[in-house]
């Protein structure tokens, strides 16, 4: 069970989401689970391995998970603040690109420097909404939905945490956002191994 709280961030509503549970309650394939324990391992590496020298340049890592609704995506990110000793903050995508266009650039400068100084784990839901596949259009609010892509991706490759973005597909996002990621973790078939799991 996931527990939610909200933090409202001048404009921008960022929810602070927790666990009871353990990663024995996953129901997930063993691919899957072999890529989160590699990106766990790395995570500690870097937690451990930062220097002067390193903070120079941005040490964050970036990480999409892909899959269908109900595959525990948010419960998996919860399980990674957990065990790294961090709080998860969970963004919905397609609230910052509707409700706040204009202010949206602000609202995330306010919610990155938040995120920076308390050392959060950043889970950004519905990435398909700001991350899909680009058409040839060249309307005013075209431009300004790229601008504002351009923006979000300068702040989440300079941020030194973990930065997790949730898409219900991989399909839907750009290859030139896929090339960006760190790692790149398939949960479509957890909803199969949950019912399997379900059954026994």
């Amino acid at each position: 069970m996931l527990l939610f709280s909200t933090l409202r961030s001048m404009e921008l509503s960022a929810h602070h989401i927790t666990t009871q549970k353990h990663w024995t309650d996953l129901a997930l394939n063993s691919s899957t689970l072999e890529q989160l324990s590699s990106l766990k391992d790395r995570v500690k590496q870097q937690q451990v391995a930062i220097t002067v020298k390193a903070k120079r340049h941005s040490t964050g890592i970036r990480v999409l998970f892909y899959g269908p609704s109900d595959t525990d995506k948010s419960f998996t990110a919860a399980l990674l603040g957990n065990e790294l000793g961090s709080e998860v903050f969970s963004i919905n995508m397609s609230e910052v690109i509707s409700k706040y266009i204009g202010e949206t650039e602000k609202n995330l400068d306010h919610l990155f420097a938040n995120a920076e100084r308390k050392g959060w784990i950043l889970f950004f839901d519905e990435a398909d909404a700001l991350f899909g596949k680009r058409s040839d259009s060249a309307s005013e609010s075209d431009r300004y939905a790229n601008q504002e892509v351009s923006y979000l991706l300068q702040r989440i490759e300079e941020y030194d945490g973990l930065v997790i973005l949730s898409s219900n597909s991989k399909d839907t996002i750009d290859n030139a956002f896929i090339r960006r990621f760190h790692y790149v973790i398939d949960f479509t078939h957890s909803s199969a191994t949950k019912k399997i799991k379900q059954k026994q």
